[in-house]
């Protein structure tokens, strides 16, 4: 009768229990590269943004000198032809 007993409360108990969240839900507050609780960032945060924000700005740079070249070029080749136009209408 008492192992019947113990069945009975073993299976009820496993019935009866919740479930367990076994993780965190965020990182803690000392995690590198972590939001804080407080809402300020860490110096790996505000590094690693700098760089990022420095590699764009380099690109930038970089797409804005090719444009300028491409500008250059495409006036010169405005300027060639405008000689040819008057060169062709002062042969009339």
């Amino acid at each position: 009768m008492s192992t019947m007993l113990t069945r009975s409360v073993r299976t009820l108990s496993k019935q009866l229990s919740t479930p367990v969240r076994l993780y965190s839900t965020g990182g803690s507050a000392g995690s590198i590269g972590s939001t804080r609780t407080d809402g300020s960032s860490d110096n790996f945060v505000k590094r690693e943004r700098a760089q990022e924000d420095y590699f764009i700005i380099q690109r930038e740079k970089e797409e804005l000198q090719k444009l300028k070249e491409q500008l250059k070029s495409h006036e010169d080749k405005v300027e060639k032809l405008k000689k040819e136009i008057d060169g062709f209408s002062s042969k009339k």
